[in-house]
């Protein structure tokens, strides 16, 4: 980042300040006018000095969100109530950017103060004098003052609510693999029909915006959002095409543009996907917001699982595996491909980056009787980007599979599914479902803007949460998936020239790879299908355990975000209604406003 001339010493008057508007985002008397479902008004860069800053907030909504991030990513984010105030600890002067979200819906907002001060050192006294004695009341006082003491002495910046409300819960997945709604009306209105289901109540502002779209996009001849189910909400992605081979993606309500007859729910997702056939996937839009609420508890049915893909003749593989100093996870991992793999056509590429020798040796002489085994030497330091791709070039398959040395097969079929996807030709990436040994969540795709950069989306949802969400059992479209387990056509790989060695040795390689296929012209594929058990990082140990490595990440970050950073604000495949400041899941649901 660069600094401007705009550099507060101790205030920021978000109501008078200029910003820059992401979407529709404009300055009234008292306020905000927002265009756009889910505008960002972004403030700065505005250099923060290190200390505790207040974000003091007076209005009529209670849908504000605010963030704050620097060169590293998400620094803080919260919604603050009507009347609250919300402190953060800067651990460091820092350049920072500030957004501002006034609300998710389109419409006026109004506020009597919205500012953001740092505290004097009486404030900061009354303010930490306040926050001890609640952690004296509390069930755990001497963990929870010693927690916040280490943070604040290890320079880290960290949030602290004083009397605001949160509207993050996590999700409860709703099922797409249940019989849709039986319908109770057509509702018809300036030249819009929408279907709903027998218990969904619409937003009194939905059938505005709805109209709105259809008015800016002439393109567009249906239109589907998400929808509160049982108090929660599962967001759904921009039209994907991948994922609506496998279930109903648009749910209702469902919007077309003109006077439609004949409708019901079922009869909806027909006409929606004749609509992609026939006029291409830009005719189908999302709105990512919670056009309705549906009463009634959500139904939580387990996704059936499908028959693995058959082909005539299945391409040869080569499994790139960089290893380091647990022989004793790649040996877990090679014994999987043995007795977990049965793909027909393998070959093993081991990337030796500062193994035991004896043991490397004897292992892969022991798994050289049943696959065929490349060992490839590289002593230099550790450098992910330059192993995958010095493993590439001593391979031979016409498909690559890069996987770390701590992951596991754990079913028979897993490779066929991925390869299946990988052969499409429109296909760069192919990513897999990662678990802990937990059964949990570790992978199931990436997310732009995650964390401020990117994150794994879902991670640690239980077993049996994800077993009833449909975003992480099926496949479907992702912009980047991790390479700890990721097939890509050895063309595909070639055409983008494989992963960046120098800006990326160790992190965001594999994000910076995805998004250079997609440039290129290759979606990224996530299958849901596809399971494997990943303990992840074991193998090298912790990113943060030095300082020479939060130093490389930081280079890493600042390069991905010149590259990439303009994609980070809306990942078509994510959904704005995510807490962008964890990777479970959790959401926000907006105010809703139900019509009479």
């Amino acid at each position: 980042m660069t600094e401007t001339a705009f550099t507060p010493p101790r205030s920021i008057n978000f109501l008078s300040c200029a910003f820059r508007a992401v979407g529709g985002v404009v300055r009234t008397a008292d306020g905000f006018r927002i265009t756009t479902p889910w505008a960002i008004a972004r403030y700065g860069p505005i250099r923060l000095s290190r200390g505790w800053w207040t974000l003091i907030s007076e209005g009529e909504s209670d849908d504000l969100e605010v963030r704050v991030r620097d060169d590293t990513g998400l620094i803080f984010a919260c919604r603050p109530s009507r009347l609250g105030a919300v402190n953060l600890h800067v651990g460091q002067t820092t350049l920072a950017d500030i957004d501002l979200v006034p609300s998710p819906w389109p419409g006026e907002v109004r506020y009597r103060s919205l500012t953001f001060k740092r505290l004097t050192q009486a404030e900061v006294a009354r303010f930490l004098g306040r926050r001890v004695t609640q952690a004296i009341r509390s069930d755990r006082p001497l963990s929870r003052i010693s927690t916040a003491a280490r943070r604040m002495m290890s320079g880290s910046s960290f949030g602290s609510r004083a009397t605001a409300a949160t509207s993050f819960v996590s999700t409860l997945p709703t099922s797409a693999t249940a019989t849709l709604a039986a319908p109770t009306q057509v509702i018809r209105r300036n030249d819009l029909t929408c279907v709903l289901g027998d218990a969904d109540r619409l937003d009194a502002r939905t059938l505005d915006v709805v109209a709105d779209l259809f008015r800016s996009r002439p393109e567009v001849a249906a239109v589907y959002g998400d929808v509160i189910e049982g108090g929660s909400l599962l967001p759904v992605p921009q039209w994907d095409g991948e994922r609506a081979r496998w279930f109903p993606l648009a749910r209702p309500p469902i919007f077309f543009r003109g006077n439609v007859d004949g409708l019901d729910p079922d009869s909806a997702w027909t006409r929606v996907l004749e609509t992609v056939r026939t006029s291409g996937e830009a005719s189908v839009a999302r709105i990512p917001l919670p056009l309705a609420v549906r009463q009634g508890p959500a139904e939580r049915n387990p996704a059936p699982r499908f028959p693995v893909p058959t082909r005539k003749r299945w391409p040869s593989v080569s499994v790139i595996i960089p290893t380091k100093q647990r022989t004793d996870l790649l040996a877990k991992c090679l014994e999987s491909l043995r007795t977990r793999t049965d793909y027909p056509d393998l070959e093993i590429v081991v990337v030796d980056n500062g193994a035991d020798g004896a043991q490397l040796g004897a292992l892969l002489k022991a798994e050289g009787a049943f696959h065929r085994i490349v060992c490839v030497y590289d002593g230099g330091d550790f450098n992910f980007s330059r192993l995958i791709n010095g493993g590439v070039r001593a391979s031979q398959g016409e498909v690559l599979l890069l996987l770390n040395d701590d992951v596991m097969a754990q079913e028979a079929g897993w490779l066929h599914r991925m390869v299946d996807s990988a052969l499409d030709p429109s296909t760069g990436a192919v990513g897999a479902r990662l678990v802990y040994s937990s059964g949990d969540i570790q992978h199931a795709g990436v997310m732009l803007g995650l964390g401020g950069i990117c994150g794994h989306l879902w991670r640690n949802q239980s077993a049996e949460d994800a077993a009833s969400n449909p975003h992480i059992v099926y496949p479907g479209r992702r912009m980047a998936v991790t390479g700890a387990c990721l097939a890509v056509r050895r063309d595909a790989f070639d055409e983008v020239g494989g992963l960046d060695e120098v800006n990326y040795p160790v992190t965001l390689n594999d994000i910076d790879f995805c998004l250079r296929l997609d440039r290129a012209g290759f979606q990224t594929i996530y299958r849901g299908d596809a399971l494997l058990l990943h303990d992840e990082s074991q193998s090298r140990g912790s990113d943060d355990e030095e300082r020479r490595k939060r130093e490389r990440r930081r280079a890493e970050t600042r390069a991905f975000c010149k590259m990439w950073g303009h994609l980070l604000d809306d990942d078509p495949f994510g959904s704005p209604a995510f807490d962008l400041s964890t990777e479970t899941g959790a959401v926000y649901i907006p105010a809703a406003h139900i019509a009479p």
